[in-house]
């Protein structure tokens, strides 16, 4: 774990991986240039002073059934991705944006749960092309 937060797990340029029920505190899960159907599950990121996931540059990729809680920057940040598919994610009380997908083609948003965060609870960024399906679940606090 480290206080200043960042990169508690980091893959480059990998294939076929899969993390699964990791449990990370202070520290997120970071993925560049990653193909052919990366899974990222189970796992739960909590009080990271960073994003609790970064995708860069990934194709094909699964964001299934996370806790992501308490994190600075973005719960799930996306960007110059292919084929996201982030699924019953919990995102509460992030001082960023819940889910951003910039620059990120073909990907679909279900099911997840944006809870308090303090920015607009997701952000899509032109030219994005996405599919929001309709049991999304946002909410904000009210101050």
């Amino acid at each position: 774990m480290s206080s200043s937060g960042g990169d508690g797990v980091r893959a480059d340029c990998c294939y076929n991986s899969l993390f699964d029920r990791l449990w990370l505190v202070g520290n997120g899960i970071s993925l560049y240039v990653c193909y052919e159907d990366p899974r990222i599950q189970s796992c739960n990121i909590v009080y990271n002073q960073k994003n609790g996931i970064r995708l860069e540059g990934c194709h094909d990729i699964v964001v299934s059934a996370n806790q992501l809680e308490e994190n600075f920057e973005e719960g799930l940040l996306a960007i110059n991705c292919a084929n996201v598919t982030a699924s019953g994610n919990n995102i509460d009380d992030h001082r960023g944006v819940g889910i951003v997908l910039e620059d990120t083609i073909g990907s679909t948003l279900s099911g997840n749960l944006s809870e308090n965060s303090r920015v607009s609870s997701s952000r899509i960024a032109t030219p994005t092309l996405f599919r929001r399906e309709r049991s999304e679940v946002i909410s904000r606090k009210v101050e």
